[in-house]
Parts: structure tokens; C-alpha cells; sequence
């Protein structure tokens, strides 16, 4: 009995683990870059061919993004 809950307990934190950092990469990171890209390249990058293929990079924009945001804030509130 108490391997079943315990089992049931590590696939739901599991589940939820898997939740969490997919909605952050996919929404937060993903959508960022996405938009600050758009308005860097005036629209042309990346096109509906491309949002695939570069999703990594387009999430590692979004991350570099964020990370100056957030710098730029504590700085700003000190």
C-alpha cells in the first residue's frame, strides 16, 4: 500500500515537474524571444518556416532577454 502512494506521489511530482518547466520554456522563454525578434528584425525573423527549425535559439533570446530585465531591475531598484 504504501509503495502504491508513494509511487503515485513521484509520478504526480514528476507530471507537475514536466508542466513547469515546459509552460516557462514554452510561454515564457519561447514567446519572448519570439516577440523580441519580431520587433528587432521588423517582422522578417523568424517566418513560419523558421519558428521550428530555430526553437532553441528563439528560446535562448527569450532567456538572454529576461536575464537583462531582471539585471536591469535590481540595478534599477538599488
Amino acid at each position: 500500500m504504501e509503495e502504491s502512494i508513494g509511487s503515485l506521489i513521484r509520478v504526480t511530482l514528476q507530471l507537475l515537474r514536466y508542466l513547469v518547466v515546459e509552460l516557462v520554456c514554452e510561454l515564457l522563454f519561447y514567446w519572448t524571444g519570439r516577440v523580441s525578434l519580431h520587433a528587432i528584425t521588423l517582422g522578417h525573423y523568424p517566418n513560419k518556416m523558421q519558428r521550428r527549425e530555430h526553437e532553441g535559439r528563439i528560446m535562448l533570446v527569450g532567456f538572454i532577454i529576461i536575464g537583462i530585465l531582471g539585471v536591469a531591475g535590481s540595478v534599477m531598484a538599488v
